[in-house]
């Protein structure tokens, strides 16, 4: 209380038997030096020099609150922002750290603690669990694997330093793989683009530095993969990557040309010869690209309606009801009640019944109507009574442009005459 800054210590020399300092630097209770579980930090040598201490002469005269139970959180409370690791240094047996990085999972450093090291940059950065690198790191930035610690901090590295530092089961391929059952590689698929960014040149790969750094969902297979995300490649690179049994074959079977049986593809606009406009669906195998006619038996579907709902089930009717190249059309079904669709306006809205109706008209009784002629009349009459005619036309006989659009799509109906009141003058 009276001397703590005497530099000479006279009045600590008084002190007699295990309360007298000892003439040597305790950093560390293993050899029963200096007071017990009460260390301090001392600057004398500056920051980065400075270490924690039980020796009495520094303990004694320290505030309560900067007196720490141990000299590991001694350091890491007062120097962990210290570059040459003085402090840590010093700590004894199992608590300092080893002298190699430990990247792996041999026994060394902290376990299940890892942080990102950037000493060299990021594309030679990697991830440790050095004790010298984890101690004074946020929680935060601490990872329960190396391999998580790679994959939030270095999925852009070019180099691939850190995944390559993986222990072998982890440890990335040395060679790109194709193959469709696991061997030299993962179970799942991504697609790949080269450097060049070029689609026509992308692949899909289960090579693991792939997979790791991906940031789409891994796919299950090969091929599956290939025609997710290179459908319109014209130049069927990915496809042609497909080993084995999915390997397209060198003669395709080509069912095609108008015969009952031919499959029907999707069309991609400005892909083929002659290029799509739209997608849609078609039987004429004369227009596909060649990575389509290569995989002729196994993408080909026995409908169009098959293939509509396969690939473009936004298109609806719009895909389903459109005039193949060869064949015709199927019937189209007479069981579905009318509808009101509307147009661009009010005047050209018109009832039909081609089993094309939204979803959310399933649930409301008075937007969906009888399939037979009746059932369009009030369709018409109750959402379109009149459009399209003017006010002098009204009650002339002529129909209104919604039963005028449902006669001519229905010929079967005997309408002659608007079923409609003339207006009340």
């Amino acid at each position: 209380e009276n001397f703590a800054d005497q530099t000479t210590g006279t009045c600590i020399s008084k002190l007699d038997g295990d309360r007298q300092p000892s003439g040597q630097p305790s950093l560390g209770t293993a050899a029963g030096l200096g007071l017990p579980n009460q260390f301090v930090a001392v600057r004398a040598n500056g920051y980065d020099e400075g270490y924690c201490s039980n020796l009495k002469e520094f303990v004694i005269g320290t505030p309560e609150a900067q007196i720490y139970d141990s000299e590991l959180e001694c350091c890491t409370r007062v120097f962990a922002d210290q570059t040459s690791g003085t402090c840590i240094s010093n700590l004894d047996g199992d608590r300092q750290p080893s002298g190699q990085p430990s990247i792996s999972a041999a026994g060394l450093g902290l376990p299940n603690q890892f942080v990102a090291v950037f000493a060299n940059g990021y594309d030679e950065g990697y991830c440790s669990n050095l004790k010298a690198d984890v101690i004074g790191t946020p929680d935060a930035q601490i990872y329960d694997s190396e391999f998580e610690c790679c994959t939030e901090n270095f999925a852009d590295q070019t180099t691939g330093t850190c995944i390559s530092n993986l222990a072998i089961n982890l440890q990335p391929s040395g060679a790109p793989t194709f193959d469709n059952d696991g061997v030299g590689g993962l179970d799942v698929w991504v697609p790949v683009w080269p450097n060049t960014n070029s689609y026509e040149s992308g692949y899909c790969s289960n090579k693991k530095e792939f997979v790791y750094k991906a940031y789409t969902q891994p796919i299950d297979s090969h091929i599956e993969c290939c025609i997710n995300w290179f459908s319109m490649q014209i130049s069927g690179f990915c496809i042609s990557e497909v080993e084995g049994a999915l390997q397209p074959s060198s003669s395709p079977t080509i069912i095609g040309g108008g015969l009952p049986d031919a499959k029907f593809f999707p069309r991609f606009p400005e892909v083929g010869n002659p290029p799509a406009a739209e997608n849609y669906c078609d039987n004429d195998h004369r227009s596909l690209p060649q990575w389509q006619l290569d995989n002729y038996d196994s993408m080909g579907f026995d409908t169009q309606e098959e293939c509509c709902e396969s690939w473009f089930p936004e298109l609806r009717t719009a895909c389903t009801r459109r005039q193949p190249t060869f064949g015709t059309l199927p019937p189209a079904p007479t069981d579905c009640g009318f509808y009101p669709k509307h147009g661009q306006s009010w005047d050209t809205g018109t009832c039909v019944n081609d089993c094309d109706t939204p979803p959310e008209y399933e649930n409301l009784s008075n937007l969906i109507f009888s399939d037979d002629q009746e059932g369009g009349i009030e369709c018409c009459n109750t959402w379109f009574e009149n459009n399209g005619l003017t006010t002098q036309q009204i009650g002339s006989g002529r129909l209104s442009y919604c039963l005028q659009q449902m006669v001519d799509a229905n010929p079967t109906f005997t309408l002659s005459a608007p079923p409609t009141r003339a207006p009340v003058s």
